[in-house]
């Protein structure tokens, strides 16, 4: 049979124990210190959900041929994002802007649009290029644009 004894132990003091405001408070922190530590937090917070929406992002960008279109359908501020594609597979990323322009000899109904396209290249070493510009006017009849014949420059 298995007896378990427990030894008293002695107390050193009967008095009861006073804690001082000081033992009781939160521990001083330098301002700059906490500030570092918040931006330590951000920048993990960031980090850990940045690098998913990044890879995720690139992940839908080369299945989705047709990239991302925002404000698809308005040809007057219309973005789009997509992923070049030659034989030899995916070769650089690609970004249309539009913006509204001005057009060249005053016209009724006439809304113009400048389309610029920069294209980011990977394959045989890092390049950029942003010669494609275009210009094109639009008429706006019943909500609906149509290309329109005023002309403008990019």
């Amino acid at each position: 049979m298995l007896v378990c004894q427990f030894q008293h132990i002695p107390v050193l003091s009967t008095q009861p124990v006073h804690y001082t405001q000081r033992a009781l408070s939160k521990p001083v922190i330098s301002p700059a210190r906490l500030w570092f530590e918040r931006l330590g937090i951000a920048l993990i917070t960031i980090f850990a959900l940045g690098t998913p929406l990044l890879f995720g992002l690139g992940f839908y960008l080369a299945v989705n041929e047709e990239g991302i279109a925002i404000n698809a359908g308005n040809p007057l501020a219309e973005t789009r994002l997509w992923m070049t594609r030659e034989k030899r597979g995916i070769t650089g990323l690609a970004v249309q802007t539009t913006s509204a322009a001005q057009p060249q000899a005053p016209s009724p109904n006439a809304h113009c649009a400048t389309t610029r396209v920069f294209i980011l290249r990977w394959v045989d070493g890092l390049s950029t290029d942003q010669s494609a510009s275009y210009c094109k006017c639009y008429a706006l009849t019943n909500g609906n644009f149509s290309e329109n014949a005023a002309t403008c420059t990019p």
